[in-house]
């Protein structure tokens, strides 16, 4: 998929488009709130974070985007965005387009728009869990996204460089900056985690079981 957005270009009879966008610096804007739908996003590299602002200014992450992960859909139903889209480094997208003509009689066009209607109810619900678990789940799930295996000495550990501050962990798990800094000393202390700045290693084990909780909990759903 280097050089492409689409693996193997879509097919003559998907009526969708993509289009590989300029590389967006650190602390670019992808969309803003108010901004109209004029499609969704693949992101290739980089990391984002999908963010609302209420009147008074205060933000809430909703969603930090990864290479692989498709945002913007949400939007898609409504037609504008009620959130912010920032890169927090460099991140190359491919923005991807369905057309909306057709749409009452076409089913996968209307698989699409009941999605979007999903997701946008349900972005901007709450996250609420004990500081410890929460931000324990959250580093697990960030590593299964983009960490890296390798080796100290003997053991076998999953490396993984946070794009996003302290700060903004806690804007989306809804706490304070301190809670989230208190948090990643504890799983330190119990040695879950070896945690130097935005640097996080963990056993390889630990993310594995990570991976076969959530799909467990996936499948029982």
């Amino acid at each position: 998929m280097e050089p492409r957005c689409w693996p193997d270009g879509a097919p003559d009879r998907c009526a969708l488009s993509t289009e590989r966008l300029p590389p967006l610096s650190k602390g670019m804007a992808l969309w803003r709130p108010g901004d109209d739908y004029t499609g969704s996003y693949l992101v290739r590299s980089g990391a984002l974070k999908i963010v609302a602002v209420d009147v008074a200014g205060d933000e809430q992450v909703l969603h930090f985007a990864l290479p692989g992960d498709l945002i913007g859909l949400e939007a898609m139903a409504p037609g504008r965005h009620d959130s912010l889209a920032v890169t927090l480094e460099e991140s190359v997208l491919c923005r991807v387009r369905w057309p909306r003509n057709g749409a009452a009689s076409d089913p996968p066009m209307q698989l699409l728009l009941r999605a979007s209607r999903n997701l946008h109810q349900r972005f901007g619900s709450g996250r609420h869990a004990e500081p410890l678990a929460a931000t324990r789940a959250f580093v697990r799930a960030i590593a299964q996204q983009i960490g890296r295996e390798e080796r100290r000495g003997a053991a076998r550990v999953i490396r993984l460089q946070l794009p996003m501050s302290r700060l903004e962990i806690g804007q989306y798990l809804g706490y304070t900056e301190e809670t989230v800094c208190r948090a990643l000393r504890r799983l330190h202390q119990l040695g879950e985690l070896d945690v130097k700045g935005r640097i996080v290693r963990m056993p390889a084990a630990e993310a594995a079981d990570a991976c076969a909780e959530q799909s467990t909990s996936a499948a029982a759903r």
